[in-house]
């Protein structure tokens, strides 16, 4: 069967296949967005693609594999691990390791040894199927490294609670086996903002920002203040503050001018895009883009600072796209907001006095609509050319 299926002129990578499905609902029951229910009149189980955010919880917990999935399925994953000999798998979800390097960082491992591990960067570590894990210990003999976020912060609602209860499964099933527990192991952590009060001007930026009432300015201030247990890590506080009191570990200002500085210094780039690492996942994971184009992940659009819009301008790249979730799929429940109403009512006000409004744009995309990216990515090139 096809695994996508046409909705508004566009694919989606989830579907339902009705001939080998159970009817056993747990899919229903996992799902945190309620996208899923059972049709008592067709008497089959449907996704409501207008509620699904492409978590894949349904996907991993589904005993018959009766959903299809365009990203990270099985098969895919497991043709990657026959290429590799590598002894170790590790696992991360993209909450809590931005990229590569800071995973190598964080298994305190050199070049040289990262090289040994199968890596593997996810939207939600929860995504991976049991029979995958099982299959990398038991018929490859690997060891096998996850990296979820902490259950509280997971954008996903449930995903790494799922892990959670799939990897003591596993260890369960393990134990019986005479299987070390160590074979399967969890490691689990959230990125947090690092605050520098003697920068802070106590304006309170962050705190009109923050979407989850992290950041706050205690009478009689005037510095900020941090209650890091609730830091989601989006980042909206680091691209709002006017003194760059704040910043966001792997997504520090002085590494994302770092990499606009690196990219504009090749002279092949026409656009580039900040796209939030969860409105997409294809480019993000490598697939080819087109011509001059190239992207920098984000852990949230509303972490996008306006001077590193306007250095890219400044550095003779022809456009920048910002690319966000929908506001109703946000996984940082104001970040799309914070995209739209601060971020570019700035760029406006300033690029406008350079007469440079036209350069930059912001749009919204969904990975479960394929295409949608791309054809954002090309129209505005098209347009970029004709300037």
């Amino acid at each position: 069967m096809a695994v996508s299926a046409a909705l508004w002129g566009y694919e989606y990578g989830i579907e339902v296949d009705a001939e080998i499905c159970a009817r056993c609902r747990m899919c229903e029951k996992a799902c945190p967005f309620n996208a899923i229910h059972y049709n008592e009149d067709t008497e089959r189980m449907e996704v409501d693609i207008e509620k699904c955010q492409m978590c894949a919880v349904c996907y991993t917990t589904c005993p018959s594999s009766a959903i299809q999935y365009i990203y990270y399925d099985l098969a895919s994953l497991e043709n990657d691990l026959e290429l590799s000999d590598a002894p170790v798998i590790v696992a991360a979800c993209r909450g809590n390791v931005p990229s590569y390097d800071e995973l190598r960082r964080r298994l305190g491992v050199s070049e040289e040894d990262f090289r040994k591990y199968f890596a593997l960067l996810l939207p939600c570590a929860g995504r991976l199927r049991a029979e995958f894990i099982i299959d990398a210990v038991v018929m490859r003999n690997k060891k096998v490294i996850l990296m979820p976020c902490e259950e509280d912060f997971c954008r996903f609602v449930r995903g790494s609670e799922a892990l959670t209860k799939k990897v003591r499964m596993i260890q369960q099933i393990f134990s019986a086996f005479g299987i070390p527990k160590d074979a399967v192991q969890l490691r689990r952590d959230v990125l947090k903002v690092v605050f520098k009060p003697y920068k802070c001007l106590g304006c309170a930026e962050c705190q009109a920002f923050c979407p989850t009432g992290a950041a706050r300015v205690v009478p009689p201030g005037p510095v900020a203040e941090f209650d890091l247990e609730k830091c989601k890590g989006c980042g909206i506080c680091a691209a709002v503050c006017p003194a760059h009191a704040v910043d966001l570990k792997g997504w520090e200002f002085d590494r994302i001018s770092a990499r606009i500085h690196e990219i504009a210094s090749e002279g092949k780039t026409k656009l580039l895009v900040f796209c939030c690492q969860w409105c997409e996942f294809s480019h993000i994971d490598g697939e080819e883009l087109p011509e001059g184009v190239e992207v920098i992940p984000m852990p949230c659009s509303g972490r996008v600072d306006v001077l590193h819009v306007i250095q890219a301008i400044y550095e003779g790249i022809k456009g920048v796209l910002i690319v966000a979730c929908p506001e109703e799929e946000c996984k940082l429940d104001e970040g799309s907001k914070a995209a739209i109403y601060f971020t570019m009512e700035r760029l406006k006000e300033v690029l406008s006095q350079m007469n440079l409004e036209k350069r930059v744009r912001i749009c919204f995309s969904s990975p479960k609509y394929i295409g949608r990216f791309n054809e954002e990515l090309r129209g505005f090139l098209s347009e970029l050319e004709k300037m």
